[in-house]
């Protein structure tokens, strides 16, 4: 991966974990009763949230610009690093000690993503899928979140819907992403046009999700998990919309698919971290995702 694709990742990363912080505490400082689309509605008049969302942007340009001159996969091997970032500034904001399994999920995670790069080594072919791979693609991924944030209404304890809808945020936020990376490709006004809508609709989903899963518990409950979905979720599309390849051989293949699920794990691991289960604290965290 060229050093300017890992730079602009690695400010992505950056961006989103300050966002993730600042928009948890926002989300999680409104009512309790609000669905997930009047908890969206309401933090859009919110100064707190509309801050992290401002950082959220730019998070989101970086991103961009580092899907131009990187593969999929890399990129969002690397934005993975931002859930260590992010319950870093959470524990310093929120004044909470942090668990062993939280650094151990951490080290796993920084772990996987150098070693995807430096085994792996994901690379861009420059293909685009057809069209109708894309539209099969979005709609099994949509049927998915459909049913995930359906049965998160179900569960017996908001942490345990917050997982499930940071499933549902992380294949979201891949789909965001591998739209943006085809959006940047031209390739005709009638494509672009496309990617463009694919793009609005994947993201505008993805974050009214994400606020309502940061409304129900704390950081920790939710951002790994959203963080873990979206490496693997990428793998996936990198490989069938764009042909992107690992290294050659078994066993750097091998080690890169174990290195992703490594990261994967690391975050879930963070996750689970025992935590009380109460409402997210007040003041703030969102992610962008794409």
């Amino acid at each position: 991966m060229n050093p300017l694709a890992l730079g602009l990742a690695m400010a992505a990363a950056l961006c989103l974990a300050v966002a993730s912080v600042i928009q948890q505490h926002a989300a999680g400082g409104e009512p309790d009763d609000l669905g997930s689309v009047r908890l969206f509605l309401r933090l859009l008049r919110n100064r707190r949230w509309l801050v992290g969302r401002a950082i959220d942007t730019a998070a989101l340009a970086f991103q961009a610009f580092a899907l131009a001159h990187g593969s999929l996969i890399g990129v969002q091997a690397i934005m993975t690093t931002s859930v260590v970032l992010a319950l870093g500034l959470e524990a310093l904001v929120g004044h909470r000690r942090v668990h062993p399994r939280e650094l151990a999920g951490a080290a796993a995670v920084v772990i996987g993503v150098s070693v995807l790069l430096a085994v792996g080594r994901p690379t861009d072919r420059g293909h685009r899928a057809h069209l109708g791979v894309w539209v099969l693609l979005y709609g099994i991924a949509a049927t998915g979140v459909a049913l995930t944030a359906v049965r998160s209404r179900s569960r017996s304890t908001a942490a345990h819907g917050a997982f499930l809808l940071a499933i549902a945020t992380g294949v979201c936020f891949a789909l965001d992403a591998a739209s943006l990376k085809a959006l940047g490709g031209g390739d005709g006004a009638a494509r672009v046009v496309v990617f463009a809508a694919l793009f609005v609709v994947a993201a505008a989903t993805g974050n009214v999700l994400v606020q309502r899963a940061f409304h129900l518990a704390p950081l920790n409950a939710s951002l790994p998990v959203l963080t873990a979905t979206t490496p693997v979720a990428g793998l996936v599309m990198g490989m069938v919309l764009f042909e992107e390849r690992l290294q050659a051989g078994i066993a750097p293949r091998g080690i890169a698919v174990a290195a992703v699920l490594l990261l994967a794990g690391g975050a879930l691991v963070a996750a689970r971290a025992p935590t009380k289960d109460q409402p997210a604290m007040v003041g703030g965290g969102s992610t962008a995702g794409s």
